[in-house]
């Protein structure tokens, strides 16, 4: 067993779990015939490559060859372990799983998956804190921002008392590790020895990541003190670049909206949602990042971005602008009347006028002309505003996006789009897509497409692979590959009597070879059973001949060799294995 999950349960995990339901969560699908087809969420794409057979409750994306079943999806879209794939699959299907005695071995299980489960009490933890008398201060702060209780528990929000050790003594008490609490980043190792607590008199926001797990913490100072906000650092299960503050919550509503509102701060989303705006996500208070900006592009094509009116929102725009034409995103520039942050707006405005502010919000490339751009009637003003835009461009893969846009800039500044386009040739060219140098080197793979026919076949019909290999036509295989392939199918089918597609598609990954095998699995044809036989039949008898060949060849070949020697023993022993090979094959016409 892995991870001390018995084998039975994780066969009742496989056959509770719907992939499409697992993949939804990470990607917008869409029909197409039998299959689901959407952008990949492995790599940069604008054509949706990234397919699903919900029949065989496999994946494949045609673009970057990646695929399996839905625990391999999560352990790659969520970066969890396979013990951890299977436990979150679990807890969505209703299936429990046996806990092991406290004497069982615990080697199996992760520093990650000891880190979300440390995460997760500490979580709890805090939770209690903010309905404890020591919350009182804490639970006054957030009523003044206008926040019912239902909000507080729906975003699991908590209070760190003050002092030094409250958090340290719980977690020796709830078992968990101290040298993982520190990793985590919930302690603080003292250079003497010892640990203290990071989190102390903070109102406390989990940071989940989409499915849900507490992978990270942000704290609000309540009272005096600094820094105002102090947040989780960087750990094995969190990197604040590739992850959005809420979005485990409003996912599901930013795909019916048809875009999501990005904001800043915890408070900014959370009095959103209070106030029934829900399609929100925060930034983590940290500057967008492409990994960002690739995590909202799996729900939707559009965004509005909310940005402060003064120079250091203008430089968020221009540093994101980028980003959001490359990632082939719809963006808005959502500046709100008077300076005011989200929260403030609508607790002052109401919900209704901050939708109608929305509605207005230009296109960010327009906001960025209009107002980041000085639009002095100077020379010299007109040069700095040209040099600027050139300068943004630059950062620009898609060539008719930054056509498009020095288009625009030039019909802003008054000046022809050739001059514009001229001075960009004299900075260089922008980056381009990153290859990767092993995969463009790499010599192509020849495979026998019989023999790949075969084993689609034993994949598609498990029923007739007893009759394959009594007939012993995988010892005749050409690509090794494919011989070994079927042998493990075969093993697969003894044991449980069925073939699971997507440990199979899990297991072409990693050979190039059969990149061809996995990508045709997802839209496989069906065969009635009598085609099957006769198909099944024609194939043994192709991949004999085709080795038969190659071995004739291969006598022929070590005959002329042992004739040039004069090896007459050896030239004898090979001719009568030549004319042995040739009365089988007459026997077996």
């Amino acid at each position: 067993m892995r991870g001390h999950i018995p084998e039975d349960t994780i066969e009742e995990i496989k056959r509770r779990v719907d992939i499409v339901g697992v993949v939804s969560e990470y990607v917008t699908l869409k029909r197409a015939g039998r299959n689901l087809v959407g952008l990949c969420p492995f790599h940069k794409e604008k054509t949706p490559s990234f397919t699903i057979n919900p029949e065989k409750q496999i994946y494949y994306c045609f673009g970057c060859s990646q695929g399996g079943g839905a625990i391999d999806f999560l352990m790659k879209a969520a970066q969890m372990t396979y013990p951890e794939a299977l436990r979150h699959l679990a807890r969505k299907s209703g299936v429990v799983i046996p806990e092991t005695s406290s004497s069982a071995p615990k080697e199996g299980v992760s520093v990650r998956e000891k880190i979300i489960r440390a995460n997760q009490a500490v979580a709890s933890i805090f939770s209690k804190a903010l309905f404890s008398q020591s919350g009182g201060t804490a639970r006054q702060y957030i009523k003044s921002r206008g926040i019912g209780e239902g909000c507080v528990r729906a975003f699991q929000l908590g209070f760190a008392p003050d002092g030094w050790s409250y958090l340290r003594d719980r977690l020796k008490r709830e078992g968990i590790e101290q040298e993982i609490a520190a990793q985590a980043g919930l302690l603080i190792q003292k250079e003497e020895g010892g640990f203290y607590d990071r989190f102390r008199s903070r109102l406390i926001f989990p940071i989940f990541d989409v499915s849900g797990r507490v992978i990270a913490f942000g704290g609000r100072i309540i009272g005096e003190g600094e820094p105002k906000y102090l947040n989780s650092p960087e750990s094995p299960v969190y990197v604040k670049g590739h992850h959005l503050y809420g979005l485990n919550f409003t996912k599901e509503v930013i795909r019916e909206k048809g875009h999501a509102i990005i904001v800043e701060g915890y408070f900014d989303l959370i009095v959103l949602w209070n106030s029934g705006v829900k399609n929100v996500v925060a930034t983590l208070g940290t500057a967008l990042t492409a990994g960002q900006v690739n995590l909202l592009k799996r729900y939707t094509g559009q965004v509005m971005a909310v940005f402060d009116p003064d120079e250091a929102g203008q430089r968020a725009l221009i540093r994101s602008l980028p980003m959001y034409l490359a990632g082939n995103l719809e963006a808005r520039a959502v500046v709100l009347p008077g300076g005011l942050d989200p929260a403030d707006f609508v607790g002052r405005h109401g919900a209704g006028h901050f939708e109608r502010v929305l509605q207005q919000a230009p296109a960010i490339e327009d906001y960025y002309i209009s107002h980041c751009l000085s639009g002095g009637k100077s020379l010299k003003a007109k040069q700095d505003d040209g040099v600027a835009a050139i300068g943004l461009s630059m950062q620009m893969e898609n060539p008719i996006v930054r056509n498009l846009f020095l288009k625009k800039v030039g019909a802003f500044l008054g000046v022809d789009l050739e001059i514009l386009k001229a001075e960009y040739q004299k900075k260089g060219s922008p980056p381009s897509a990153r290859t990767d140098p092993a995969a463009s080197s790499a010599e192509p793979v020849s495979v026998n497409k019989v023999e790949m026919a075969l084993i689609r076949l034993m994949i598609g019909s498990p029923d007739r692979i007893p009759l394959i290999i009594q007939s012993k036509v995988l010892e005749c295989f050409e690509t090794s590959e494919l011989m070994h392939l079927g042998l493990e199918l075969h093993a697969m089918y003894g044991k449980t009597g069925k073939i699971d597609a997507g440990s199979v598609m899990a297991r072409l990954q990693p050979i190039p070879a059969l990149g061809q095998l996995a990508g045709s699995l997802v839209a496989e044809e069906q065969y009635e059973d009598g085609l099957t036989f006769r198909l099944v039949d024609d194939m043994i008898n192709q991949i004999r001949k085709q080795w038969a060949h190659r071995r004739r060849k291969d006598l022929r070949d070590q005959l002329v060799e042992a004739e040039r020697e004069g090896n007459l023993e050896l030239c004898e022993r090979l001719l009568r294995e030549i004319e042995k090979l040739g009365r089988e094959q007459k026997a077996a016409r």
